[in-house]
């Protein structure tokens, strides 16, 4: 039995946080003793659910008003935090994310020994000097690296000549599943008799959800000739950084396009977790234009929900999707291109019950438990390698 602390920099539902929580309790469950370790305001509701796991949160007070400064106040608060002697004694230390890992590389430096893991979700391309230092250390610092798919593997490899593993994230396959499709779950969201199209991840650039909203605006009128209602729902948005004027630029185009906020794009923000199931089995279809992701979760939930999805033609999502069986690719700088993915998907019948069938069977091939397993195997190699070297 392995004890093992795994650190993520939030509480909310972000794509880390849930890796982080979903990880550590199929760990618990081959054995491990596990923590989670996560940072969180002091006013917070801790996290968006209740892990299975025993779990530390490191409450901080109010924050400088520049962004750096903000990001400097994370990581010493966390770093505080284990200086401090309040979580000691892990065979693991397991950084989700940039700000943990430089927690953790600045406790080494007080003196206390234990072996560094960095899971690399994705690489930003930041223009702060203070993340672009934060992101560079936390990269290079650690002892070990995983990585969730080949693309970020070479980009590490190429970037920081840092070797990494790969262990892509797991699925829930209790919890997302196309049985209970159907209209009540349109109505429990108040998008009954509507063609729904659903976006995970907020308002952001990364997610292209300008791009997005000028392809639904194609998807609207198209519909709306034959008489049918299409509306855009988004779902998510919990971050570190601040996206206000990208968002208020994306309010500005909804006006532009005579949509209305609430009635044609719907913003539903972080859903609650019992929610979150429904909301992919209220969608007619699942779009996902980002331009960058570390693995693509919510698509593979998507898929696993039997709701046909149109993805970004990324190399990531080569790596375990095929276009046009499980999902459809298009450029994510071509709005016209991807308005017509998404009417095909609702036109195209036979295609429709292919990429139904086709994402059931690609979303069938993961699950948490395999990721677990895999990962227990990456820190026994750790630790014999650390005892090896004594």
């Amino acid at each position: 039995m392995l004890k093992i602390a795994i650190l993520t920099y939030s509480t909310k539902p972000r794509g880390g946080v849930v890796h982080s929580l979903c990880l550590a309790e199929n760990l618990a469950k081959r054995g491990h003793e596990v923590r989670i370790i996560a940072l969180d305001k002091k006013e917070g509701g801790g996290f968006f659910r209740t892990p299975q796991v025993p779990h530390e949160i490191i409450r901080f007070g109010a924050l400088p008003e520049h962004f750096d400064d903000k990001i400097e106040a994370y990581i010493q608060t966390y770093t505080d935090y284990f200086v401090g002697g309040k979580a000691e004694g892990f065979d693991i230390y397991h950084a989700q994310d940039c700000i943990s890992a430089n927690a953790l590389a600045n406790y080494r430096l007080s003196g206390a020994d234990f072996p560094l893991v960095r899971t690399v979700h994705h690489l930003d391309d930041f223009t702060s000097p203070v993340l672009i230092d934060c992101q560079n250390k936390s990269v290079l610092r650690p002892d070990a690296h995983i990585a969730v798919s080949e693309f970020w593997q070479k980009r590490l490899a190429a970037e920081y000549g840092v070797k990494a593993g790969i262990i892509h994230n797991g699925l829930d396959t209790k919890r997302f599943s196309p049985v209970k499709k159907g209209e009540k779950h349109k109505v429990k969201f108040g998008l009954e008799n509507k063609l729904v199209f659903l976006t995970i991840g907020g308002i952001e650039p990364r997610k292209n959800t300008k791009k997005l909203l000028s392809a639904f605006a194609h998807v609207r009128k198209y519909f709306a000739e034959s008489g049918k209602q299409a509306v855009l729902v988004i779902g998510g948005g919990q971050t570190l950084f601040d996206y206000q004027a990208y968002r208020q630029e994306f309010f500005q185009m909804v006006e532009g396009y005579n949509l209305k906020m609430g009635e044609d794009v719907i913003n539903l923000g972080v859903l609650k977790e019992e929610e979150v199931p429904l909301i992919y089995q209220a969608a007619d279809c699942f779009a996902f234009p980002s331009v960058q992701e570390g693995w693509g979760l919510v698509a593979l939930e998507a898929l696993l929900s039997g709701t046909p999805t149109v993805v970004s033609d990324i190399p990531v999502f080569h790596e375990f999707l095929t276009p046009g069986e499980d999902a459809l690719f298009v450029n994510p700088d071509n709005a016209e291109q991807f308005a017509a993915a998404m009417i095909e998907t609702i036109m195209d019948t036979n295609l429709r019950r292919r990429l139904i069938s086709g994402g059931l069977m690609t979303a069938s091939n993961f699950s948490w438990e395999d990721t677990a397993r895999k990962h227990e195997q990456f820190y026994y190699e750790i630790l014999e390698g650390a005892q090896t070297n004594k």
